[in-house]
């Protein structure tokens, strides 16, 4: 119980201080990961890690009430899209800030309402809409900010990463990376490139760092903390995919990010 307690707050840690980590997602040159996955529709954002008591099978939808991984997945990406949009909000892109801002409400939050009242913890939907409103009404940055911290506390509050296993956490970022890759491969589409989804994947791919980095720091067993660290290797040895956000400079390929979803995928079944 201590040692879940402890994983808990750390976690909480990450999602709460990623707003201030965002240089972590530019990523000096280094050795990639090179093995490539099937692709995920971004419309879909399945957790898809192949057979399994975690998983779903041969590609089907799994429930977010009772499977943890794709439920902590799921909330990965509703942070994704708020880490970007606030990113873009203090650097002045307002416009996209603001797009940004709607599609965790309209894309992904109803598809929570069931497995909150399953899981028997409160939304967030209050939290969310006064969020997206002070983005959108352009208010002054302190209330912004401050709407914010309180919505990381309120998504952090129903993650229950305490009740949670080591393979679920590693598990759902293995899904989080993959539609970051799938969003990656649309934004860097040559007939149509798509700004927004290659944004996406940036926030995605950060909120997994900043999840990563604090599980690393938590009180773990021998195997579960060489496999956060591995997990972690995995990310940092990516090279620069994102050199800024505002617009699409890349020369990378999405199949990096497969690649270290897949090993952190094999990481996850390592686990007992």
């Amino acid at each position: 119980m201590q040692e879940q307690r402890k994983l808990w707050r750390a976690v909480g840690l990450a999602l709460t201080t990623s707003a201030v980590a965002g240089s972590s997602i530019y990523l000096a040159p280094s050795s990639p990961a090179t093995a490539a996955t099937p692709a995920l529709t971004p419309a879909m954002m399945l957790f898809q890690a192949g057979e399994g008591d975690e998983g779903g099978e041969g590609g089907q939808k799994v429930d977010l009430a009772t499977n943890d991984a794709a439920y902590l997945a799921h909330l990965g990406l509703l942070r994704g899209h708020l880490w970007v949009g606030m990113q873009l909000y203090r650097d002045g892109h307002m416009e996209m800030a603001k797009t940004h801002m709607k599609h965790p409400k309209d894309e992904l939050y109803a598809a929570l309402l069931p497995s909150f009242k399953a899981r028997q913890v409160d939304g967030f939907a209050s939290q969310l809409e006064a969020l997206t409103e002070a983005v959108t009404q352009e208010q002054p940055a302190a209330q912004v900010e401050a709407k914010y911290a309180q919505l990381e506390t309120a998504i952090t509050s129903v993650e229950q990463s305490s009740q949670k296993s080591v393979r679920s956490h590693l598990l759902a970022l293995s899904s989080m990376l993959r539609s970051a890759a799938a969003e990656y491969k649309l934004g860097l589409d040559p007939n149509q490139p798509m700004l927004h989804e290659y944004q996406d994947a940036a926030g995605f791919t950060q909120i997994a760092i900043a999840r990563l980095t604090q599980l690393q720091q938590a009180e773990l067993n021998e195997a579960e903390q060489e496999a956060m660290t591995k997990a972690l290797r995995y990310i940092e040895q990516l090279p620069e995919l994102w050199p800024r956000l505002d617009q699409i400079e890349s020369s990378q390929d999405s199949s990096l990010l497969y690649g270290v979803a897949a090993r952190i995928e094999l990481l996850a079944y390592s686990m007992s």
